[in-house]
């Protein structure tokens, strides 16, 4: 007998809609995804604190481009991965997605410290960044778990797990690094990475009727393209302004690791200053995620219609650019004292309160069909400031610069993505003109 093509099961769409946000199991996957996001996290700190190391056995001068040509190609590698869900084949094959990220994440990390090559070295944390469509991923996996009510705070999980699993992994290297060599402690993170990768998909559950309920709204939308079906997502205005009014933020995230340092050097303060303030706006944006999750929660709560919900959400990125606004102009004007310097630090860092709120949002504006594909193409938007933020900072290191002169940069930028978030307030959201 011929094998018939897996068909979408209507009644199970229908069971998915009506269980949504029902199921215990969905803690499991949020717990899940905590745990592998922080030891990637966690491994993910081996490169930019074994860099000076690397630099000295491939005789590559510090403070140069070549020097940060490993920080620049990863980078890359975050903004480009979120073109590659074309046709949107990932948005029903996340466990394929993830397993892929995971191979792009973890085999450099065998490979770094055993390859002779420089030039290697780059293009390997080049496909390490491709990892980075993980977060996508989580929002639409998470999105068939949780209603509009805790997907915010569902999503705080993995995202809250970068700031986390850095500060983890910068203890972890150092003493590591220290007692048995740079090397040894890509491969102790890989394996770590390993066996957490085998326990996520051992666990790993797709919500029943979840994907049905995606592939019948998606040909739906399809047959009604011309008509009455949402147009794919470069056509959509508010694919735009969500990624643009993204940017500060992720500009912020990628460049502060970076340019807090520095500043905190050129102002004289020692390493040991320097690590505590660096340790302490990790750990505290880290909970300042899970803040902008619960406001997040508790403002959708009180709402009755998309657009409702899409102005909530968009309120605690008007307060997170609020916050960070703050943090770097006190960094600015007060930042050669430590105490401001340290305050600033974690002001500026708090950018990251609105994160699960952005990624909520994008599942919520569009139909359930071309979820996917939307949550892709406004994330590249988005992540493009996750390689213009650190060539922006690999500049002004190379050429000595003002590093007080980025921070003005950063305040322009926090206002006029801010001015873009209000605005957007006011366009049509696809999902209430096209109902497929």
């Amino acid at each position: 007998m011929a094998r018939h093509k897996w068909e979408p099961n209507e009644e199970l769409a229908r069971k998915w809609q009506e269980s949504l946000g029902s199921y215990r199991y969905r803690w499991v996957m949020m717990a899940i995804w905590l745990v592998m996001m922080t030891i990637n996290s966690i491994t993910l700190t081996n490169y930019p604190l074994a860099l000076p190391r690397i630099a000295r056995e491939f005789g590559i001068a510090s403070g140069t481009y070549m020097y940060f040509a490993g920080v620049l190609s990863y980078s890359l590698g975050l903004f480009v991965i979120y073109f590659g869900n074309f046709n949107g084949w990932m948005n029903t094959r996340i466990r394929l997605a993830v397993l892929l990220a995971q191979v792009f994440l973890i085999v450099p990390l065998f490979l770094i410290p055993v390859v002779r090559s420089y030039n290697l070295i780059v293009l390997l944390r080049f496909i390490q960044g491709l990892w980075f469509m993980e977060l996508a991923l989580a929002t639409l996996n998470l999105r068939g778990w949780f209603g509009k009510n805790e997907l915010a705070i569902a999503m705080a999980a993995p995202l809250s797990a970068l700031q986390f699993g850095s500060a983890l992994g910068g203890l972890l290297e150092k003493f590591v690094a220290e007692q048995i060599g740079w090397g040894f402690a890509f491969y102790i993170t890989g394996v770590m990475d390993l066996v957490a990768t085998i326990i996520f998909f051992s666990l790993y559950r797709d919500p029943v009727g979840y994907k049905d309920f995606l592939v019948i709204s998606r040909r739906r939308n399809l047959a009604l393209r011309g008509t009455h079906g949402c147009p794919p997502p470069y056509k959509l205005l508010v694919a735009y302004t969500i990624g643009f009014a993204q940017i500060a933020t992720t500009m912020a995230f990628a460049s502060i690791p970076y340019l807090i340092p520095t500043f905190g050097y050129a102002a004289g303060y020692g390493v040991t200053a320097v690590s505590i303030a660096v340790l302490t706006y990790g750990i505290l944006s880290g909970f300042g995620i899970w803040g902008g999750a619960i406001l997040g929660s508790v403002l959708v709560r009180r709402t009755n219609t998309a657009r409702e919900t899409f102005r909530a959400r968009n309120m605690t990125r008007t307060i997170s650019y609020i916050i960070s606004f703050i943090g770097f102009l006190t960094l600015i004007l007060f930042g050669t004292n430590y105490v401001p310097y340290v305050i600033g630090a974690v002001l500026a860092a708090l950018v990251l309160f609105n994160i699960p709120n952005y990624w909520a949002e994008m599942t919520e504006v569009v139909p359930p069909g071309i979820s996917g594909e939307f949550v892709f193409f406004a994330g590249a938007i988005a992540s493009s400031g996750f390689f213009l933020g650190p060539l922006i900072s690999a500049y002004l290191i190379v050429n000595a610069a003002n590093v007080s002169f980025g921070f003005m940069l950063f305040l322009a930028i926090l206002v006029i993505s801010g001015v873009i978030n209000i605005l957007q307030n006011r366009i049509q959201l696809p999902i209430e003109k096209y109902k497929a």
